[in-house]
């Protein structure tokens, strides 16, 4: 059998599926389309140039770029594309205020992966230093199109990002301490927008100087 990689939406309690089920669309038009994201990943049959170039992942990684939290410098044999930099910036910098139920961990001595995946898509994960291979505190549970543009890339990371932590470990983000704010492009750029209305809040990345009280 398939090993399962990106098992979030099967451990979110209903209650959870519920609040979060507008920023979802998206995420099952891709499932629908591939039918099957592992399947997709594990199969022998594409052409030589799909085969992988670093080996200590489950999947066939042709590109990597890593930061330690809170620098801005990426190690990888080329410059990273500066949308998906801008990405975890802007997730990074939001991570710092509006987390409720419980605080997030230290992530002093975590990095950042960037993964090309088949040339044409992206993965994200945080993990310890010292660990390797696929596996940390957070993971992306899909891939991102690899020519996404910048705000598109910013809130598909925010949207993962904030999945994983009502989804894994319990922690409402952003949250004023009963909504929890919806990530969605809004006339060309990233924001965190009210659930029930959709209303812009605050930017994506500026989420502790845009958004001083509670909405």
């Amino acid at each position: 059998m398939t090993q399962r990689y990106w098992p979030r939406q099967q451990m979110r309690s209903a209650t959870q599926t519920a609040a979060v089920s507008t920023r979802r669309r998206v995420e099952k038009g891709w499932h629908e389309d591939c039918h099957n994201w592992d399947d997709h990943i594990h199969d022998e049959s594409r052409p030589a140039s799909a085969v992988a170039v670093m080996t200590d992942f489950p999947f066939d990684v042709t590109d990597r770029w890593t930061r330690t939290w809170r620098t801005r410098h990426w190690d990888g044999a080329t410059e990273i594309p500066s949308r998906w930099a801008s990405a975890v910036a802007a997730v990074e910098n939001d991570l710092s205020c509006w987390t409720r139920k419980k605080p997030l961990p230290d992530f002093t001595d975590h990095e950042w992966d960037v993964l090309v995946v088949d040339s044409d898509n992206v993965l994200f994960q945080l993990r310890q230093r010292d660990s390797t291979g696929w596996g940390g505190y957070f993971m992306t549970d899909n891939p991102l199109q690899a020519d996404r543009p910048a705000a598109n890339c910013i809130v598909f990371l925010a949207d993962e990002v904030q999945g994983n932590l009502t989804g894994y470990h319990r922690i409402d983000w952003p949250s004023a301490g009963w909504d929890v704010l919806d990530p969605r492009v809004v006339d060309g750029t990233a924001m965190w927008c009210r659930t029930r209305d959709g209303t812009p809040i605050a930017r994506v990345g500026a989420l502790c100087t845009d958004c001083t009280t509670g909405w």
